[in-house]
């Protein structure tokens, strides 16, 4: 991801990709919260917000199958994203 925002940065090609931004945790808001973040989705191109969504739901699905104990909550601006507990992956089609 780093390659593509160096390259858009440099030459205006491909997606308006923006880095993934941890919050410190000495100032978040719930007690009992072990990870909190958040990114801006690419909103350049005809596609490119659906390209970014697609990117982060995998990308956070592969981490949530590994904490397979922790209490998710992944949303986009005011709409929660929907966990697939068939398949085990973030539908972003609902």
């Amino acid at each position: 991801m780093d390659e593509e925002i160096e390259e858009y940065l440099k030459t205006g090609k491909g997606h308006n990709w923006v880095s993934f931004s941890i919050y410190d945790l000495e100032t978040q808001t719930v007690s009992d919260v072990i990870f909190e973040g958040s990114t801006e989705l690419p909103v350049n191109s005809k596609y490119a917000i659906f390209d970014g969504l697609e990117h982060w739901a995998s990308l956070l699905t592969g981490i949530r199958n590994v904490l397979e104990d922790a209490e998710w909550h992944v949303h986009v601006d005011d709409h929660d994203l929907v966990w697939d507990e068939e398949n085990l992956e973030y539908d972003i089609t609902k």
